[in-house]
């Protein structure tokens, strides 16, 4: 390990490295706070779309939606929020989504969980979900599971 003798430095110079530590803290803590909003208000977007769901109030979920919403899945894939009700309410099944873990970071959100079909079969499937937000909206939904244990009509 290199010492560094430090005992030469004018107040001038102190007083430079002091400022520029300062800076670099602050601006960090000023990334790490806007990061901090960002990724509470993503977190709370998909914790309110998925009670929205769980309680089948698919208006209210479609709140929470961009009009550009993009969902990406092993079933079926749409490009607006209209399209992805209409293929999810073909699925002739009740189910829940279980909330296992949310991770999120800016305006990115993992979601963990547990799909619970439980009706007119029983089924509990672990899934994770990706989404991103924008503006307080879901613009991008990638759903995946394993489709071998999803159950058969």
């Amino acid at each position: 390990m290199k010492t560094i003798n430090l005992s030469g430095l004018t107040k001038s110079n102190w007083l430079f490295i002091v400022m520029a530590l300062l800076s670099i803290n602050t601006t960090f803590s000023q990334t790490s706070k806007k990061a901090k909003a960002g990724t509470k208000e993503s977190l709370a977007v998909v914790r309110g779309f998925f009670e929205a769901i769980n309680s089948g109030d698919m208006k209210k979920a479609r709140t929470y939606m961009a009009d550009n919403h993009q969902y990406v899945g092993p079933m079926f894939s749409t490009s607006n929020p209209e399209d992805f009700f209409k293929a999810l309410g073909e699925f002739e099944m009740e189910f829940a989504v279980e909330t296992q873990d949310l991770i999120g970071y800016k305006n990115s959100v993992t979601h963990v969980s547990i799909l619970k079909v439980v009706s007119p079969v029983q089924a509990s499937i672990p899934c994770c979900e990706v989404f991103d937000i924008e503006n307080g909206k879901i613009v991008r939904q990638r759903f995946f599971f394993d489709t071998a244990l999803f159950p058969k009509p």
